[in-house]
């Protein structure tokens, strides 16, 4: 479920075309019954295959793809479309065997002017010029009729090809994990859908100050800016699509180059709120970005793009919520007892080792008392980048609570656990936190560590043995790091 129907629009308005068609077809096949009933089974059937298309879309939307899906397969859609090429064809070939028939008429017309002599010869060539005037006028009505029923054939043709590349297109955004798994599909799929053009789509950065770069496709994508600010675009300004075309009157956006015969910008909104740009440009002269088509394609294209980037965004943003630290952006205590799980389960696989670090810094209530919660919060964020920069990129730094961090050292034997706690003890003596241009003084910490499966088989076990080795270390003067008995 997309959420929204805007994208049926496209759909919505190419049906009164379909419906101004068969009204011209009405007025050419006036006088002729037989076409005339043969139209009306064709617009039974352009109906029927419209209410399909119809009922596609509303399951879709009530029962979700799998249930339109199998509509689609039962192939009801094609044996409608075949009914109706069949129906075109055969109101063709009725038009060219009546053709047929006026063209032997007009042979034996012919013939028999040979006969008449004398006074009939002014009538012989005003019958000629009738019989010829005939004969250029159904020419020129089955041309009509020919290029009516394949301009109609045709639009329905593009509009089912647009459907399902759009479809086969939001299937893929809607299993994508992440933005870039998005983005990823959109540059593949991009240069075959507007094969003459080149372009970007560019997302808004943290500080909303600024439009980035976060794909490219086509040989000319160079040429647009990969930075720059909102207010460069008049479709950002405005709030709507921007076409810009060489020679009109339109203003050209500062963000983009003047050497493309046409451009457009269209703002990806989801949700209410402005996300992007999706820009293209094109110096195809016979394949402008101000038609119809290109314009509604890349705003069904912008419609999928932008709700779902919004969606995997917003799924990012609570996965990290749900996962970190909201003060020291460290994994918070539910990432940790839910990976530390899995990483014994890999020890025991692989047979390695693992090391637990249970961290405390030393009289930390004390300090929050004189100090105040503010410069508190000051040192545990210095402490947790401490953490960070001096643990290993596979090593996993959480926040326990309060004061308390835990570290897991995959890999990592008794020695190698003891070693980097003691470095860490170091690491923390010669820090310098600095709040409100003061000095918080010197900071030491007190560290118990436990060892998989010296130590313990479990997580519970684990923490237990290294908070154990923590309460030592706290009673046995602090500022040292102490192995679990």
């Amino acid at each position: 479920d997309t959420g929204t129907k805007d994208y049926l629009s496209p759909y919505t308005l190419a049906l009164p075309k379909i419906v101004s068609d068969f009204a011209e077809l009405d007025i050419i096949f006036t006088n002729h019954p037989e076409q005339q009933k043969n139209l009306q089974t064709l617009k039974k059937e352009v109906n029927n295959r419209i209410a399909l298309a119809d009922e596609i879309i509303a399951t879709y939307d009530t029962h979700g793809q799998e249930a339109a899906f199998a509509l689609v397969r039962k192939g009801v859609g094609k044996k409608e479309m075949d009914e109706i090429r069949h129906l075109i064809n055969e109101m063709i070939s009725t038009e060219r065997f009546r053709l047929q028939n006026r063209r032997n008429i007009t042979d034996e017309a012919l013939q028999s002017t040979f006969y008449i002599s004398g006074a009939g010869l002014a009538a012989c060539f005003v019958i000629m010029g009738f019989v010829f005037y005939q004969i250029a006028r159904e020419n020129r009505l089955r041309g009509q009729t020919e290029d009516t029923l394949k301009h109609a054939l045709s639009e329905m043709q593009t509009l089912s090809d647009e459907n399902r590349n759009i479809s086969h297109m939001a299937e893929y955004l809607q299993s994508c994990q992440t933005p870039d798994e998005a983005y990823k599909i959109l540059e593949d799929l991009m240069p075959a859908l507007f094969p003459a053009s080149s372009g970007r789509i560019s997302t808004f950065n943290n500080s909303r100050n600024l439009i980035e770069s976060t794909l490219t496709w086509g040989g000319n994508a160079d040429r647009n800016a990969g930075e720059f600010m909102p207010q460069e675009c008049w479709a950002l300004r405005r709030g709507q699509p921007h076409i810009y075309r060489r020679g009109g009157t339109e203003p050209i956006c500062t963000h983009i180059s003047e050497s493309s015969a046409s451009s457009l910008c269209l703002p990806m909104q989801a949700h209410g709120e402005t996300i992007g740009l999706l820009h293209m440009a094109s110096d195809d002269e016979t394949a402008p970005l101000h038609a119809e088509r290109p314009q509604r394609l890349a705003k069904r294209i912008s419609e999928q793009a932008s709700l779902a980037i919004s969606n995997l965004k917003l799924q990012n943003k609570l996965l990290v919520q749900s996962t970190h630290d909201p003060l020291t952006r460290l994994f918070n205590r539910r990432y940790l007892e839910t990976t530390l799980e899995r990483e014994i389960s890999r020890a025991k696989r692989s047979g390695q080792p693992l090391c637990v670090m249970v961290l405390d810094i030393d009289h930390f209530k004390k300090f929050n008392d004189t100090r105040g919660h503010d410069a508190g919060d000051a040192l545990l964020v210095h402490f947790a980048k401490l953490l960070q920069a001096k643990t290993r990129k596979e090593d996993i730094v959480c926040r326990y609570g309060g004061e308390e961090f835990v570290v897991v050292l995959p890999g990592a034997s008794p020695d190698i656990g003891l070693m980097l706690a003691e470095k860490l003890c170091a690491a923390t003596r010669e820090m310098d936190v600095m709040f409100n241009g003061v000095s918080l003084g010197m900071i030491t910490v007190s560290i118990g560590i436990a060892s998989y499966p010296q130590h313990g088989e479990s997580q519970e076990d684990l923490i237990s043995r290294a908070d154990a080795a923590l309460y030592m270390a706290k009673h046995g003067g602090r500022n040292q790091a102490l192995l679990a008995a």
